[in-house]
C-alpha cells in the first residue's frame, strides 16, 4: 500500500515489493502470481469483512442497520490506509464495482420484496444512487481525515439514505438561511 501511495500499482514490481516487505522472491511467489494478485487478496479480504457485516442486513430494522454501517465504518477506519488507496484515483476501479455488485446482491432483493409498489427499474435507480452516494461519503471521510467517529458517520449516512436532503434542509428553514432546493 505504501508503494501504491507513490505510483501506480503498473509500476510496482515484483523486486519492490520483495525488498519492501524483506521477504525474497521466492516466498512471495509461494503466495501469489503477481502484484495485481497481492492486491486481489487484499482487496477479496476486505470485501468478505463487508460481506461479513451485511449479512444481518434487514432494510425493515433501523437499529440493526445502523450498527451494520457502524462495523463497516469501524473497519474502514482501522484499515484507513487500505480503504483509502482503493477507494482513490489510484486504487483499482473494479474493487469499487465488486463492492456496489456485493451491496447488489444483498439490497435489490429485499427492496423488490417489501417496496412491491415500486417498480424494478426504479428500483436499480435508486439502488445505483444510495451506494455511489455512500462510496462518495466514504471517501470524503476518508479524504478528510475521519473526522467523524464511525457512529456519527453511520447516523449520518442513514439519515441521508433514509431521509435525503429533506433532513437537512428542515435544520436550514428553522434557522432562517434559505436554500435553492426549497425555493
Amino acid at each position: 500500500m505504501a508503494l501504491m501511495e507513490q505510483k501506480d500499482i503498473t509500476k510496482i514490481t515484483i523486486k519492490e515489493l520483495c525488498q519492501r516487505a524483506d521477504v525474497n522472491r521466492s516466498t512471495f511467489y509461494a503466495h501469489y502470481r503477481d502484484q495485481y494478485d497481492l492486491l486481489r487478496q487484499i482487496e477479496d479480504d476486505i470485501l468478505e469483512e463487508i460481506n461479513v457485516n451485511l449479512s444481518g442486513f434487514d432494510m425493515e430494522d433501523r437499529c440493526g442497520t445502523f450498527r451494520i454501517l457502524e462495523n463497516i465504518f469501524c473497519y474502514i477506519k482501522d484499515n484507513s490506509g487500505f480503504c483509502r488507496l482503493l477507494l482513490s484515483e489510484r486504487g483499482d476501479v473494479q474493487f469499487q464495482k465488486r463492492v456496489m455488485d456485493l451491496c447488489q446482491s444483498r439490497y435489490i432483493e429485499q427492496w423488490l420484496t417489501s417496496q412491491k409498489h415500486v417498480e424494478a427499474e426504479t428500483v436499480e435507480y435508486l439502488y445505483l444512487y444510495l451506494v455511489n452516494g455512500s462510496i462518495g461519503v466514504v471517501q470524503n471521510w476518508l479524504r478528510t481525515g475521519m473526522r467523524r467517529s464511525p457512529s456519527e458517520m453511520a447516523e449520518l449516512l442513514l439519515r441521508l439514505v433514509n431521509q435525503g436532503i429533506a433532513a437537512f434542509l428542515g435544520e436550514r428553514e428553522e434557522s432562517g438561511e434559505a436554500t435553492a432546493w426549497n425555493g
